[in-house]
Formats: C-alpha cells, structure tokens, sequence
C-alpha cells in the first residue's frame, strides 16, 4: 500500500497520518429514555407505503453483492478480523459463492454473527490537545462483511426515505443539498441588526455526541411507528443490537464488550437512522405547533416553516414572543426524553459566515477556490433557471423575483448577502444559457462543467503526457514537473540570493549549477543517464526538458517516460547528497538503484490494479521486464573502501596505486583515522575521474 499510495495525495496517505496524531482515551456509558415513541406525533408526516415494502423487500442477488464488494474503498482503517476490501476484491472467483450464502442467510433468518459485527472504536481527537472524553470524535471500522450487509440495507432505505424525511434536512439525502438550508438562513437573519425589524428570535443547538447517544429502543419503536415492512426493522435491530467493541489506543486493540446504545459512526447506513430520529423531532414540533397557538417567524408565515437541521445541528426561528418560545423547548425536551439526544449547551447559542492549473496544461490540477466557489453558486443558478422542485426554490419565487424574468433580474438593496451573491453569479454566468446550452444538454449543469466554463484555458505543453505517465513513481512525477518549470533551488538560484558561496555544480563543481547542466550536461549526469540507456535500449533524452520521441504510443513509451522521471529524480536526490553530505553513490551503483525501484512499484501497480486491469497489469509488467533486461557487467570494488566501483580492473589498480600515494601523504598530519577514511570517501569521485587538480583543489580546502 505504501509503495503505491504512500508518497501520493491519496486517502491512504492521510488516514496513516491521521492514525499517528491521535491519542486514544476511552469513551463508555449509557442512559434509557423515559418516553415512548408516540404515534400521533408520527402521523404528522408521511408513512411508509405499499410501494415503499416492495423496494425495501427487493430480493438480494449475487450481482448486487458483488457490486457494494467493489465499491468498498481499500484504503480505510483495520478492522477487527483484518481483512480489507482489497482482500475480497482480489479473491472474489474463489471466496464469492461463500460471502453471497452468508449475506443471503442474514436477510433470510435476521441474524448475524457477533464476530462478524465486531468493531474497532478508533477515537479521533477534535482538537491539539483534548483533556476530555467529550472532545474525541469515536469511528467504527467495521468488518468488510458487516459493510456489505449494512450497504445493502442503505441501497434499500434510501431510495424510500426522501420521501419520508421532511423537506427541512439536507444532509445525507440523495437528490437534496445542505446548502439550501444555508441560504435559507442568511434571509432569515439579514435584518437582525435593524433597530426597527419587528420581533423574531433564533436558536441554535447542538446536539450532543449525537451518533453515540441515540436509544436503540428509540429507532426500533421509531421503525414500527413508520410502518415500515415487519421483517425490516427485525433486520435493521439484528445490527444495531449485536454490536461488540474493541478500543483501539495507540495502535493496539484492547477489550471486548458489547454496545448498549448508539449509532456507529462509520456504519454505512448509520446516518440514514439518524435523519429518522431527526424527522421525528420535525414531526413533534409541528405536532405542537399545530396543537397550540404558535407564531411563525416573521418571513415564514406562508411555508409554516419553524426549524432547519443540519445534519447534528438544529435551528429554530420563530417571533419573539415567550409563548412560542416555551412551545419549541417542550417539544425538543419531550424529543431528548424519547431519543437519548441532548442539547450540549457549550455550543448551543441564540444567534445568527499555478497549481491551480489542470495537470494537462501544465499545472498540478489543484483547483482555484474562487472559480470552485462561484461554480458551486452557479448550481443554484441553474437550479432557477430550470425551475427545480425544491424547497429553497419555492422560497426564493416567494420572497423576491415573484414572477419576474429571472434572466434580466436584479436584486433589491435590502436583499441578504447570500440572494445578492447567488445574483452576482447569475450575470457571469447567464451566457452560458443564451439558446439553452445548459438546459438543453442531457447532463445537465454539474460544478465541474461550470468550473471548467469560469477558469481560463492555458496552452497544453508537450511534455505533460511524459510527466503524469501513469506508471511514473509519484515523487518522480513532482520533481520531473518542477524540474519543466525550474523551479527546484539549484545552486546558481541559492547563489544569487546570498545563500552559498558560489553557484558550482555540487557534484562535479566545474560549471554553473543551472537545471540544463545539472540534468544533462553534468559529467556525472551524462553518465548516469548513458548507463540507464544501455540497459533499457533507447536514448532517453537529448535536451534538459524533453525527451526523444523514438517511440510510438504505447507501453514502450510509458517505460521510456518511468524511467526518464526516474533518471530525473535520482540526479536530483545524489545533488542534495553531495551538497549536504558530500557524498555521491557511484554510477553503477545508482543504476542498480533506480531499476530495483522501478521494478518494484511496477510489479506492485500491476498486483493492486482492479480485476478488469490487472490481468492487462501483469502482462504490461512483464514486457517491460523483457524489453529491459538487465545487462550484467564486471563489477571491481576496493577492498579497504567497498563502496568505491570501477568498471574495469585497470580503473582500480591506478585507483589503489594514487591512494597510496595519498595515504604517505596524509601520513604527514596529525588528525583522527576515521577522518581520514571520510576524506578517501570524498574525494574518490575526483580520483576516479583522474581530475588530478580538482583532488589538489580538494587537499587544500580540506588542510586549510
């Protein structure tokens, strides 16, 4: 996994340095609710429907199986019985029939195996320094088979619950997005600070540890209020109730004890129970206002609109009166009393904010947060444009356009931040649907079309193919990408700025250190590069910046650009060697180096690919290997000094013949042995060369 993801932008790489930062501490307890779900206040909402048990009774078949299997990432935290999705989708002909019998037999007879539900409780720190239970956010890492049950119960219940869950959640909805909500709350505080608005008050409230307080008595009565399918809830209580957790602090696994409340975060199908619960806070505040005189805020009259969540946060708004007031608290009080969910009221308040360049054109494909942002705003653009049935829609036609061409409309002065930046975009945008080139396409509008629409094109350069191959090594990519923009710190840079004494090669010190020498022109580079020619049979490259196109497009080509970046990256590390340690590996010894390496992460690119790669991975490996095999030539070393290499048996008598000379010499001085052995070791590459007044040049430095 390293050797692939290790040195890449990869969610691999980030959870490996998540797993260093964080400091493990425990985190029990339990609590029974004193009320029971009640089934006048489910009523207030949508029930499950003859046509929704026909989608959450669907049969699983083996095909489904295979595809949630496929879509598990193989980069997450270890699970309790180690085995990670790579291992299933790897051995997925052989183990295949066993795992479908073993989910089908779960939704066959409702049980599960506790071993197979077992949980790892990772607990991440929420901030530096943590010095309390409450300030460590606990993950599930579930075992892969549990993963694939609880997907296929998630597939199931999301396609019926937008149609149960209240039009005021956007979280974790397919087809809704949180930011409605957002902007639905910047028109509800825009004139808070007028002396003159009338009265109107705002809540927020967090809720505390949400996920890891909920009751479990609480969804299974919450299911059956719901009328959902009798088997289902039997299903769905099976996971939740046989949850068995081991605490992992500090990179080992200790205890093993059974959950008593509590829904997993890292569950796939945990937040689609928690919109549940949430729903039936919205269905007791609206059972209570209808109940009882309420007075709406004053923007929320016409859609009887009292409350926004977002996701674990809730947000009531209402006129400022201590009745309505009273009605909202007993509502989320009689909420807390038969769910387990509390108010945490430390953050519950009454209140009211180069790179950048596509890899293709010759950037690192980071993207510009201001375009981004403006195409993300674009999408409620195109959300009017095409008159989206959506809650926020509704609101927006009832508060400002009302009936005017949105095209050619302007935002009123008193408008909120958020209407004027949503109109902002609009104009830069609206071009964009003159003859309804949005409207018309099939795909619609995505953030991405409208990023790619924003951002300025650039010239494509010739050698980006060459720098973001697919099989470069991804630290030989980067540095091959700063070296076409020289950007790497050479010498002559360092020199100009006052930070070295001259701007000499560090290797060879006999010309400038500019990036055309250093990687092309240097005697020691030429070398490097002439033997990593004659192993793999084509020259690599005649200039510093591109290499020579001898080859057509195909695997040779992709070779040829492997190990062009990594001729790159190996004179640019022996540099750094030489101007920080003073050493440089022989040649030779740097070819032996860099083909080990490449044939190592090829050889493991081939074996992770996915099942319909890999078979055309491993066959890719081994024409490379064939095309390039090594050549074995003489290797002499210097017994006394065993990493000094020649190429040939005359190179090392002269080399044993001038160190004589040199030790008589040394004999002269009084100075540690050890020191002098570091100076045989630094100076070998001037002797080799038979550079006779470079090594004098290095005896004076080294005595003076």
């Amino acid at each position: 996994m390293w050797v692939n993801n290790g040195d890449d932008n990869t969610g691999y790489f980030h959870g490996v340095i998540k797993k260093r930062l964080g400091r493990n501490k425990a985190l029990l307890g339990s609590m029974k609710a004193t009320d029971r779900v009640r089934q006048q206040v489910l009523n207030k909402g949508q029930l499950c429907t003859q046509v929704h048990w026909s989608t959450l009774n669907a049969p699983v078949i083996e095909a489904e199986i295979k595809e949630v299997i496929l879509s598990i990432p193989i980069d997450k935290f270890p699970r309790p019985d180690d085995y990670t999705s790579a291992f299933f989708k790897d051995s997925w002909q052989i183990i295949q029939k066993d795992v479908c019998n073993a989910i089908k037999d779960f939704f066959h007879t409702e049980q599960i195996l506790s071993q197979i539900n077992a949980t790892n409780i990772t607990l991440i720190p929420k901030c530096d320094r943590p010095t309390s239970v409450k300030q460590f956010r606990p993950i599930a890492c579930c075992n892969i088979l549990y993963k694939d049950i609880s997907k296929l119960l998630f597939n199931r219940l999301a396609k019926v619950r937008p149609e149960i869950v209240g039009d005021n959640q956007g979280a974790f909805i397919r087809g809704r997005s949180i930011i409605e909500n957002v902007l639905i709350f910047q028109d509800l505080v825009k004139l808070y600070n007028r002396k003159a608005a009338s009265p109107r008050c705002m809540f927020k409230i967090d809720l505390q540890k949400a996920y890891d307080t909920v009751e479990w008595d609480f969804v299974e009565q919450l299911l059956h209020g719901l009328q959902f399918p009798p088997d289902f809830p039997s299903k769905v209580m099976a996971c939740v109730r046989s949850t068995s957790f081991s605490l992992c602090l500090n990179g080992n696994c200790f205890g093993y004890f059974k959950g008593k409340r509590g829904l997993r975060q890292g569950d796939p199908i945990s937040p689609l129970f928690f919109n549940l619960c949430m729903d039936y806070l919205t269905r007791m505040i609206n059972y209570a206002t209808d109940k009882w005189p309420f007075q709406y805020h004053p923007l929320c009259e016409a859609t009887k609109l009292n409350h926004l969540m977002f996701a674990d946060d809730l947000l009531l708004f209402y006129k400022g009166n201590i009745h309505s007031i009273m009605l909202l608290i007993k509502a989320f009080s009689s909420f807390s009393s038969a769910s387990g969910l509390t108010m945490n009221t430390s953050k519950s308040e009454a209140y009211y904010n180069g790179v950048t360049v596509p890899k293709e054109e010759g950037g690192l494909g980071i993207k510009r947060a201001h375009e981004w942002n403006c195409a993300s705003t674009a999408k409620l653009v195109n959300w009017i444009y095409t008159k989206a049935d959506r809650l926020w829609i509704k609101w927006i036609n009832l508060v400002y356009p009302k009936g005017q061409n949105w095209h050619d409309y302007m935002p009123p002065a008193d408008a909120s931040w958020s209407w004027k930046n949503v109109c902002k975009i609009k104009e830069k945008t609206k071009s964009g649907y003159i003859n309804d080139e949005w409207i018309a396409d099939p795909k619609g509008y995505s953030i991405q079309s409208g990023y790619e629409w924003l951002r300025t094109q650039m010239p494509k350069p010739s050698w980006t193919t060459m720098v973001w191959n697919r099989w470069n090594i991804p630290k030989h990519s980067l540095i091959s990408w700063l070296i076409q923009h020289q950007a790497l710190n050479t010498r002559d840079k360092l020199y100009r700025l006052g930070c070295c004494n001259n701007g000499n090669c560090c290797i060879c010190e006999m010309e400038e250190e500019t990036h055309a020498h250093l990687f092309a022109d240097c005697e020691y580079s030429s070398r490097f590069i002439k033997l990593m020619e004659n192993w793999c049979g084509f020259r690599l490259m005649v200039t510093m910046t591109v290499p020579t196109r001898q080859l057509k497009k195909s695997l040779k080509e992709s070779v040829h650009y492997l190990i062009w970046s990594a001729c790159y990256y190996q004179i640019w590390r022996q540099r750094n060697e030489a101007r920080l340690n003073y050493t440089v590996l022989r040649p030779k010894i740097l070819e032996n180096r860099t083909i080990e390496e490449m044939k190592e992460v090829t050889s493991k690119k081939a074996t992770t690919q996915g099942p319909s790669n890999r078979r055309r991975g491993e066959a890719e490996a081994s024409h490379a290997t064939e095309d390039v095999e090594m050549q074995e030539t003489p290797v002499w070393h210097d017994p006394t000094f065993p990493q000094v290499v020649f190429a040939s048996k005359n190179q090392l008598d002269n080399w044993v013949i001038l160190r004589a000379k040199v030790l008589e010499f040394l004999s002269s001085f009084e100075f540690h042995k050890s020191k002098k052995k570091d100076f045989i070791y630094g100076v070998s590459f001037r002797l080799f060369n038979h550079d006779y007044r470079m090594f004098l040049s290095e005896l004076l430095k080294f005595f003076n």
